[in-house]
């Protein structure tokens, strides 16, 4: 963490030296609820509509997240099949 630091110093110094106004504005392209909301698309075409509004209606009130927990635990490139798919293999 003390070498993230240290760049972020140097790269800070060295943009206020060349006359650069920090911060610097937002550059963010897009926000929050569009990125849900394809998120939600994109779980719905892999995982089926009814599996997903399963998994969002069980979750815990306090679970905000079932979508992260989703993919931490099947990993970035594991192929996620809906509940019913699994026990007809």
């Amino acid at each position: 963490m003390d070498r993230v630091f240290e760049f972020l110093h140097t790269t800070n110094d060295a943009l206020i030296d060349r006359g650069v106004e920090l911060p610097l504005s937002g550059q963010a392209t897009t926000t929050p609820d569009p990125r849900a909301e394809a998120r939600l698309a994109a779980q719905r075409q892999i995982i089926g509509a009814e599996a997903v509004e399963r998994m969002y209606t069980s979750a815990a009130d306090d679970d905000a997240q079932p979508a992260m927990r989703l993919r931490i635990s099947a990993g970035p490139s594991a192929t996620i099949r809906s509940p019913a798919a699994r026990h007809t293999s």
